[in-house]
């Protein structure tokens, strides 16, 4: 199952720290609680292990409000 995580950038300008804002069941709704340009959305699938021991970029992680 396909969920989209919603967080917020706290510091841009220096190491990326975030706060997690919520989790939705649609792309859309995930983009609706965006209300800022630090603002991100990004999938991730239910039960699954990404990325454990790599910091990689998330695929299809992005801003929708920069």
């Amino acid at each position: 199952m396909k969920l989209w995580i919603v967080g917020k950038r706290v510091a841009p300008d220096k190491l990326p720290i975030w706060e997690f804002i919520g989790v939705f069941s649609t792309e859309d709704l995930a983009v609706q609680a965006c209300t800022g340009s630090t603002f991100f959305v990004g999938p991730a699938i239910l039960d699954v292990i990404n990325s454990p021991d790599l910091t990689i970029p998330w695929p299809g992680a992005y801003y929708p409000r920069k």
